[in-house]
């Protein structure tokens, strides 16, 4: 039996903040709501295990989040299973409703025995699609080669450590290419608005918890693994690949397709300072929002490719000690320990992305010459900052003059290019990100652009006296005011005018901005069949994840993956 129950947060005040079964207090203010809401008098039957007798044996939490909308009083939500033998039914209009189980229902891949003169399917790229492209591939008895132009995981640590110390970069294994993809130097947020029948977002989350993520991630609402503790779910994940007999090369890149009446029949590949040329009927792309080499390599090779809409604008850091306070009100102390506020935002056309609580800004860069922000945290999220990107939308129209020629499927790769590099020039070519001052910025776009930030800017905000950034990679003073058009400077500014009405003190003029974030998601969507996921003009090419256009995340990338894999796997059966 499920009950999905509402408790307020001022019946928590004498908890410890961790609200799990296994910690007394609280399950005593558990246990004695559900004992309180059950009707054990009419409903009972004999023999059945009253509510009011429950231990924390009998009881499991499905699912956890927290309920601090206006006009609401503050609460804690759960959906928690109680075993067979306590019974119960739901009294009145009390905000408990009970339910049974449902069960998950996965797509069978498993037992597909490989064909003798059968090509073992290639993935390119190890990120979050390819990680779960292949182990679908690998359980099911395919074996794949997996190609990642990046390092493993531990020796991308290394060299993305160096480049945040020295400044030199690693091209083909820095924070966005290498093993794990971008995500394993992000947050490692793992929620998704992706909606699909087969629970595969579960399958995923299960995946996770199996190779050594912490357990909460099935539960809360908001889940995270964090940087620290991804990379060995990463590495434990590649190794069952490798049992599995699938092959993982790591400093293998992509180079060139081989085609015949249009169908894939190989790959040629760079490793070592050696091509190698690899026959294979089937080729799961996964390559990743940067990878813009091979953007251009399959423009080259005529494989259809469309420009799509992204966003761009700055990371934007507070206090975590002032989103703590705006969100939780007096309960933050109580609360912000164990989950550090968060928030998402949005207003015609800006919008924050990818908020990491405790968290640091880090130098995302991997091409010479240009710079890229993101945010990250580690798994305890216990930094002393909030960061956020905060973007604007821009569509393919709006980037027209960076096309080459009329139609150019690369045009917003060449805008991001473009702000990339001018952020590289504001700090004189050191390779430090430029950084400025909410403040600094909207003076220095003029009076209309602080009009509406004028409350926001008189708010007194005393945690934000004395605020400093906290970045990876070094950062430096300079002014962005001219980074971006006027367009995405004066949606942001308005959205953050917006977002302090809604958060008080997100438009302080002392918050921080560093820029450019310009990465937040793929400028291309590679075309494929909504049927069988293959490029439209190439059979056999199965374009997967974010950097193919169709996913924006750790887990929808994952779902990709596995939904690619299991396409193939169905054609493949309908063939053989």
């Amino acid at each position: 039996m499920i009950c999905n129950i509402r408790i307020k947060i001022s019946e928590l005040n004498a908890t410890s903040g961790e609200f799990s079964t296994d910690q007394p207090e609280f399950f005593e203010v558990l246990r004695r709501r559900l004992a309180r809401e059950l009707d054990r008098e009419r409903l009972a039957a004999p023999g059945k295990q009253s509510a009011e007798a429950l231990t924390p044996a009998d009881v499991r939490i499905l699912h956890r989040s927290l309920d601090f909308r206006a006009g609401r009083e503050p609460a804690l939500e759960l959906s928690v299973s109680m075993k067979d033998g306590v019974n119960g039914n739901v009294k009145g209009d009390r905000p408990v409703s009970v339910s049974t189980a449902k069960s998950f229902i996965y797509a069978d891949s498993q037992g597909l025995a490989p064909r003798m003169d059968e090509r073992r399917p290639v993935v390119v790229g190890f990120g979050p699609a390819g990680m779960f492209c292949a182990l679908t591939l690998a359980q099911a008895g395919l074996r794949p080669v997996v190609l990642e132009r990046g390092e493993d995981i531990d020796g991308r640590a290394a060299s993305v450590k160096k480049f945040w110390k020295t400044g030199e970069l690693a091209s083909d294994s820095n924070v966005q290419f290498g093993e794990g993809g971008a995500g394993a130097f992000s947050d490692g947020k793992l929620t998704t608005l992706v909606k699909e029948k087969h629970r595969t977002g579960r399958k995923v989350l299960e995946s996770f918890v199996e190779f050594g993520a912490p357990e909460d991630i099935l539960i809360d609402a908001y889940p995270h693994i964090g940087t620290d503790l991804l990379r060995g779910v990463v590495k434990n994940l590649r190794n069952e690949v490798v049992r599995l007999g699938g092959s993982v090369l790591f400093g293998a890149k992509l180079c060139g397709l081989e085609r015949n009446g249009g169908n894939i029949t190989g790959i040629t590949y760079a490793q070592g300072g050696n091509l190698v040329s690899l026959p294979a009927d089937i080729v799961f792309l996964a390559i990743g929002h940067s990878a813009r080499d091979t953007f251009e390599l399959l423009t080259k090779e005529g494989i259809e490719l469309s420009a799509k809409p992204l966003a761009a604008g700055f990371r934007i850091e507070h206090p975590q000690e002032l989103i703590n306070a705006r969100q939780y009100g007096r309960y933050a102390p109580l609360l912000a320990r164990r989950w550090p506020a968060i928030y998402k935002l949005a207003h015609h056309g800006a919008f924050t992305f990818c908020m990491c609580p405790g968290g640091f800004v880090v130098n995302a860069s991997s091409e010479p010459g240009g710079l890229v922000t993101n945010g990250m945290s580690y798994s305890r999220r216990d930094g002393r900052n909030a960061n956020s990107a905060v973007l604007a939308d821009i569509v393919p129209a709006d980037y027209l003059p960076w096309a080459q020629y009329p139609g150019d499927p690369l045009a917003g790769m060449r805008f991001q290019r473009a702000v990339e590099q001018a952020a590289f020039r504001l700090t004189g070519g050191s390779g430090r990100l430029p950084r400025q001052t909410l403040g600094d910025f909207a003076n220095a776009r003029g009076i209309a652009a602080t009009a509406s930030l004028q409350t926001a800017f008189q708010r007194s905000v005393p945690c934000m006296n004395g605020f400093e950034t906290q970045v990876k990679g070094g950062s430096a003073e300079a002014d962005m005011s001219g980074l971006y058009p006027d367009f995405v400077a004066t949606k942001i500014l308005e959205g953050i005018a917006h977002f302090d009405r809604v958060i008080p003190g997100f438009g302080h003029p002392g918050a921080i901005l560093t820029g450019p974030e310009t990465r937040s998601s793929s400028p291309v969507r590679i075309d494929r069949d909504p049927d069988t996921l293959e490029s439209v003009n190439c059979p056999g090419l199965y374009p997967v994840g974010e950097g193919a256009g169709y996913a924006g995340g750790i887990t929808s990338a994952a779902i990709d993956g596995i939904r690619a894999a299991e396409k193939y796997m169905q054609k493949r059966e309908r063939n053989s």
